[in-house]
């Protein structure tokens, strides 16, 4: 998740510099480029990817704790909640 943050930040940086080099080389600017508040959504979108795949190891670190835990006195723990709230989540995020 966390590289996909890095990577969609990326992206927007080379499509705005790639309209910028366009719009450089035609001599006008037709407006057909990337608005101004491309880099401001790429930024959020990225910081939103990389906080969320920060949230997972610590969702994960908890239920590996846990299930040794549970295990320890004869009882295995049911994840379905856990994993359908991160998958609605990234779901959401997309």
């Amino acid at each position: 998740m966390v590289t996909v943050g890095v990577a969609i930040r990326q992206l927007y940086r080379v499509s705005i510099d790639l309209g910028r080099n366009s719009a450089d080389a035609s001599g006008s600017d037709s407006g057909s480029g990337p608005s101004p508040d491309d880099p401001l959504a790429g930024i959020v979108l990225g910081v939103c990817f990389v906080f969320l795949g920060m949230l997972f190891v610590f969702i994960g670190l908890y239920r590996y704790f846990r299930s040794q835990l549970l295990m320890t006195k004869g009882k295995f723990p049911v994840s379905r909640t856990m994993v359908g709230a991160c998958a609605a989540a990234t779901l959401a995020l997309l």
